[in-house]
């Protein structure tokens, strides 16, 4: 899975969505706002300091990738899980576990393979490696709180009908940043309240043409926001859904503790 556009900083320091006085209507920033508003609202999210969700990408109905995270959304701290396959992983990692711990921030952390740390070049590859998968799946997940983070360009394209319904449509595309600066993604913003989006395409850096059409489908409430569980791509190449799924206030700090080493 292409990775998508990167997430700079922590959450609580890029919570600034909104402003004093309403963005003029018809502005990419005024369909923001209203999307903020179907999702639980800008309070709601600043309140989530914990979030944590599986990532399941499905092939022929079977689950062929998992990755879980979980993230302190103030601090920076992050917790992710996976399983190499056998035959795929880096050395001594086919079909054990991985569980990397780092801040999102300094992007510096622990990796342990099947319990035992690596650490050097091998350690730093797999944290780098959590870094980017923290990236792509997140974005992936919380794609509409992200318009107003440094670097992001929205840009309003009006009112588009076609065979898949009437949508207000936003352009994201990015000021060098992330690490793959020349994606861009079109959202698709339900036209009717609430202002939930519902499908988006985008264009990836270095390939010719636009991805297909992907739903958002499934929203639901977690803590105080709603969030889609399910993309799948209209023509049935794709389906990824977001499981075991919590956005709460508080955090336990043993998440992110990584295990002590001799």
């Amino acid at each position: 899975m292409r990775r998508a556009p990167q997430l700079l900083l922590t959450f609580c320091a890029l919570a600034m969505i909104g402003c004093a006085t309403p963005e003029p209507e018809g502005t990419a920033l005024a369909w923001h706002d209203s999307v903020m508003v179907a999702m639980g609202g800008k309070k709601a999210w600043e309140r989530t300091r914990f979030l944590q969700f599986r990532w399941n990408v499905i092939r022929d109905g079977r689950v062929v990738s998992q990755r879980m995270h979980y993230w302190d959304l103030w601090d920076g701290r992050y917790r992710l899980e996976t399983t190499f396959q056998t035959g795929t992983g880096p050395q001594h990692g086919g079909g054990q576990s991985l569980v990397v711990y780092f801040d999102v921030n300094t992007r510096e952390g622990q990796a342990f393979i099947g319990g035992m740390q690596f650490g050097g070049a091998m350690g730093d590859t797999l944290v780098k490696r959590a870094h980017a998968w923290f990236v792509n799946d997140s974005f992936w997940l919380l794609m509409p709180y992200k318009w107003r983070d440094p670097g992001v360009l929205p840009e309003y394209l009006g009112n588009e009908t076609n065979e898949h319904g009437d949508w207000e449509v936003v352009h994201l595309s990015f000021d060098e940043v992330g690490l793959t600066p020349g994606d861009q993604y079109w959202v698709y913003i339900d036209a009717e309240s609430p202002h939930l989006v519902r499908m988006w395409r985008y264009h990836l850096q270095g390939r010719d043409d636009k991805g297909p059409f992907i739903r958002w489908q499934n929203w639901q409430q977690f803590g105080d926001i709603l969030l889609a569980t399910r993309r799948e791509s209209v023509d049935g190449g794709l389906v990824i859904e977001f499981s075991d799924i919590k956005a709460e206030r508080s955090v336990d700090p043993s998440v992110f503790t990584p295990p002590t080493t001799n």
